[in-house]
């Protein structure tokens, strides 16, 4: 790969199918490993939802970053169960209920 890089001029075509035949030879690779050694690497979305932790958030982000009210605009009714609902969010309305 190094070598079709340092080619002039460049063979664009090459590189791609070097780099792809790589890519195809380290799969083939992982998929023996398993093999082996009965354990395969999961995908992120097999770990099911809870595979991130909360992100924590200083309290002190209201002095960095203020706030901005979200506004419920139900058009001829108030309250939740009112007709199309949108929220303002930072000046955009959006379609649905505002989440506390």
């Amino acid at each position: 790969v190094k070598d079709l890089f340092k080619a002039n001029p460049l063979d664009v075509d090459a590189v791609i199918e070097a780099l792809s035949e790589i890519e195809n030879m380290k799969q083939e690779f992982d998929n023996k490993m398993g093999e082996l050694t009965g354990t395969e690497d999961q995908m992120p979305w097999e770990k099911g939802p809870q595979q991130f932790k909360q992100m924590e958030v200083s309290p002190n982000l209201d002095k960095w970053i203020p706030r901005q009210s979200q506004n419920i605009n139900i058009p001829g009714k108030s309250g939740p169960a009112g007709g199309n609902q949108t929220c303002n969010v930072n000046g955009v309305e959006v379609p649905g209920a505002c989440q506390q």
